[in-house]
C-alpha cells in the first residue's frame, strides 16, 4: 500500500512540474531574474552564458514565438562591449552590423548607452519549420 501512495505522490509531483514548465514555455510574456525556475527553463544557453559577464544583476524577459514571430529573450544588465563582442565571435556568431550578430536561426541585437556600455541584448530565435 505504501508503494502505491509513493507512486501516486511521485506522479502528482512530476505532472505538476511538467505542467508548470509547459505553462512557462507557452506564456506570452514573462519577466524574471537569474535565480528563478524561469531562468533555467526559458533562457537560451547563449544568453545564460553572456549573463556571467554582467557587471550588474541581470534581469530577463521572454516572449514566446507565435506563427512567424520569433521567440524573444531579452537580458538587461551592464556589460563591457569588448567582452560581449569577443564572446559572440568565439561562439561563431557572424557580425551583421555594429549592433547585430547571427548564427543559424538565432539573431542577437545589442543596445548600448550613450557612453558605449551595453545595457541589453535581445536574442531572437527563428524556430525552424
Amino acid at each position: 500500500m505504501t508503494k502505491i501512495w509513493l507512486s501516486v505522490v511521485v506522479l502528482i509531483i512530476a505532472l505538476t512540474g511538467f505542467s508548470y514548465i509547459a505553462y512557462l514555455s507557452f506564456s506570452e510574456h514573462r519577466e524574471y531574474g537569474k535565480n528563478s525556475v524561469e531562468f533555467y527553463v526559458l533562457t537560451p544557453k547563449e544568453l545564460g552564458l553572456i549573463s556571467e559577464l554582467c557587471k550588474t544583476e541581470p534581469s530577463f524577459s521572454y516572449s514566446a514565438s507565435d506563427g512567424p514571430k520569433p521567440a524573444i529573450a531579452v537580458m538587461t544588465c551592464e556589460l563591457a562591449p569588448e567582452e560581449v563582442h569577443g564572446f559572440l565571435e568565439k561562439s561563431e556568431f557572424e557580425k551583421q552590423s555594429a549592433v547585430s550578430y547571427r548564427r543559424d536561426d538565432i539573431e542577437m541585437n545589442i543596445s548600448s548607452t550613450e557612453h558605449g556600455t551595453i545595457e541589453s541584448i535581445a536574442l531572437l530565435d527563428y524556430l525552424k519549420d
